[in-house]
């Protein structure tokens, strides 16, 4: 009924779902820094 917040700060990549890892092999688009985008994320 109620959505759950999760936070993924200071988490390694290898342990977050794909579509909020750094690379971005599928394409998703992500809203990045009130921007979407399809590609990689540059830290």
């Amino acid at each position: 009924r109620f959505g759950m917040l999760a936070c993924y700060d200071n988490v390694r990549d290898d342990r977050l779902p794909v579509e909020l890892r750094d690379v971005n092999p599928g394409g998703v688009a992500r809203l990045v820094d009130g921007g979407w985008s399809t590609g990689d994320v540059s830290v």
